[in-house]
């Protein structure tokens, strides 16, 4: 049977963790009307929130929030029960390499360095003097997590774009209409398969098009790539509130895979490869209604 406390994690990280609440509220509103489960919620949103601060360099704002987490999961280990112990050590110690070992070092408390002398008998001889922040480390941030960071440490002057990993689109302001967007000066992006796989990212006040003609126009680069049967249906048109210089997921360049969106208008390679380029700006200039036929 499952302990009380276990029941209550969820709200035992927001009491200890506020600074969370909304990308908590984001997760929720993925998985509703069920509820994602507590390893899910840790995992996604604690685990996101301290491998981002890790990554971060040293600041006041930072190593407070870092420690306040760490005390946070030695409660858990301590807690006397099974299975808080277990959602503590997995979803935060479990898996992870030298490098974050080395960084969290500092602020791991003795519930948790005993853990790691069974987990890792050798963790300590991996710990170096000094451990570089790492600002282009790979991490996938599915609910703001950054934003939540951005925030708390907007008093020493932290820009959004400074916060390490990439948010999901879908962690973003949705903007319900084109012309919600263009007056917000949002963001239209194209893309299929959700947002994974993003066709084209641009400012809502250069598409003169309707929304029929983007959504038309999603499906036919869709068809175009034709991985699988029917692709067209998985196809999608979007605007979203983008930050300046915020990374967008797999809008590729030749300088990263997850380019920093910059107010102008991006087509992905393979499209530019077929010079598909000029079809696709009569499309969003209203000049045609479709690109194929």
């Amino acid at each position: 049977m499952l302990s009380r406390l276990y029941h209550e994690a969820d709200e035992l990280l927001l009491r200890a963790l506020p600074e969370l609440r909304p990308s908590y509220r984001r997760h929720l509103a993925e998985w509703a009307p069920d509820r994602p489960g507590h390893y899910l919620v840790y995992a996604f949103n604690m685990g996101c929130f301290l491998e981002i601060l890790l990554a971060m360099p040293s600041s006041p704002a930072r190593d407070r929030l870092v420690q306040r987490t760490f005390d946070f999961v030695e409660r858990l280990l301590l807690s006397g029960e099974h299975d808080v112990r277990d959602l503590g050590f997995i979803t935060v110690y479990e898996g992870m390499d030298t490098w974050w070992i080395a960084r969290a070092a500092p602020f791991i408390g003795p519930a948790g360095c005993a853990e790691l002398d069974d987990w890792l008998p050798d963790w300590r001889r991996s710990i170096v003097d000094s451990v570089p922040a790492d600002p282009v480390r790979a991490i996938f941030d599915s609910y703001g997590v950054r934003k939540d960071i951005f925030r708390a440490m907007r008093s020493e002057g932290v820009a959004l774009g400074a916060v390490p990993g990439v948010s999901s689109l879908e962690s973003r302001t949705r903007l319900d209409s084109l012309d919600r967007a263009r007056r917000a000066k949002g963001a239209v992006v194209l893309s299929c398969y959700g947002t994974t796989r993003p066709y084209v990212v641009g400012p809502a006040t250069t598409v003169a098009c309707d929304e029929a003609a983007l959504i038309q126009l999603a499906r036919d680069l869709a068809e175009i790539v034709n991985e699988e049967p029917r692709q067209y249906e998985k196809a999608r048109s979007v605007c979203y509130l983008i930050p300046m210089g915020e990374r967008v997921p797999n809008m590729r360049s030749e300088e990263e895979p997850d380019g920093r969106y910059r107010g102008k208008l991006w087509i992905a390679s393979h499209f530019v490869a077929r010079d598909l380029t000029a079809p696709i700006l009569q499309v969003l200039a209203g000049e045609q209604r479709r690109l194929l036929g």
